[in-house]
């Protein structure tokens, strides 16, 4: 068993035993991560732009509200 960097950056364990190339783990193929990997790239910028602009608080309100209104407070 050792651990190889894909072209991604992540990391996998590979072992001989699952087969040359497969991760332990998931069972991908190494390099096959690079798809999961862009999706999650830019998904942290979206988040990432959402807590700039101060969106944050604003859901965070809105959920308050909900859930004030729901138990019968609000």
């Amino acid at each position: 068993m050792f651990r190889a960097l894909v072209p991604g950056g992540a990391f996998f364990l590979f072992s001989l035993a699952s087969g040359p190339g497969l991760c332990i783990l998931c069972g991908m193929k190494r390099g096959a991560g690079i798809v999961p990997l862009i999706l999650l790239v830019c998904g942290l910028v979206f988040v990432i732009a959402g807590l700039a602009r101060g969106d944050a608080e604003q859901v965070f309100r809105k959920a308050v509200f909900v859930c004030l209104e729901c138990i019968g407070i609000g």
